[in-house]
């Protein structure tokens, strides 16, 4: 029997730090929460929308961290986690590079449930394949628990979007405010600090996002050609395991 010994990120009720990542030349924030995990427990690890710390999913947090032991975190230049060096585009490969990292460094080893939102889902893909070429050769479901992919970008996010916002939506909504059209304040069910603090965060994170390369990274995976090499019962990617 193995004994594994105390990891406050396992274990603690809730715990985050700035995690220093020296080999990815940053650090990245990151947040667990939810009950402790038991051996083989997977961890829930959401992967935001391209522009969105976690500090605006604060509300999925909570929810799923009353049954699920979470990972939340902060992508390079998001909110409090910091930018590489170079001044190099960053892409979904590097963001899979940078997530694996900091899980070595908290010692939080498979299995996962990868949720990706939005362009989340890109780096969750690039991350999913980085993980399965890791680990052979061990089964899959070993590895990644479930993939949830919610409202996600994929390969012709590229092709179909040149740019991101497009110009039509930025034509439209010159002079709107957005919170009361879309009732978005109201309907969040943040208390006045959780929505004060996403603010905050998201103004924090314009620098970093406008770093993010999101349509040459649906480039990359679209020639990996990810899909052609596994086999999906259902034809439901956000329900079926890998």
């Amino acid at each position: 029997m193995t004994i594994r010994k105390h990891n406050p990120w396992e274990e603690d009720a809730t715990i985050s730090a700035l995690i220093s990542l020296p080999s990815r030349d940053l650090s990245l924030f990151a947040r667990s929460s939810g009950p402790a995990r038991c051996p083989g427990d997977p961890v829930a690890i959401l992967f935001t929308g391209a522009g969105g710390p976690l500090a605006t999913y604060v509300k999925v947090e909570q929810h799923l961290s009353t049954f699920v032991r979470t990972l939340f975190y902060d992508r390079a230049g998001y909110d409090l986690s910091t930018l590489p060096s170079n001044a190099e585009p960053l892409t979904a490969e590097d963001g899979a590079r940078d997530l694996d990292a900091l899980l070595d460094k908290i010692n939080v080893p498979p299995p996962y449930l990868l949720i990706g939102h939005s362009y989340g889902g890109i780096p969750l893909r690039e991350f999913l394949r980085h993980q399965l070429v890791k680990y052979r050769p061990g089964r899959a479901t070993e590895i990644i628990s479930w993939v949830v992919l919610y409202d996600t970008s994929g390969e012709l996010a590229w092709a179909l979007f040149p740019r991101i916002p497009s110009a039509d939506l930025t034509a439209v909504s010159q002079d709107v405010h957005w919170e009361e059209l879309t009732n978005l304040r109201a309907e969040s069910g943040m208390t006045d600090e959780e929505w004060n603090a996403a603010i905050q965060a998201s103004m924090r994170t314009i620098k970093g996002v406008k770093r993010e390369d999101t349509h040459g990274s649906a480039r990359t995976l679209a020639k990996k050609r990810q899909l052609e090499e596994h086999t999906y019962h259902g034809g439901n990617l956000g329900r079926d395991k890998v």
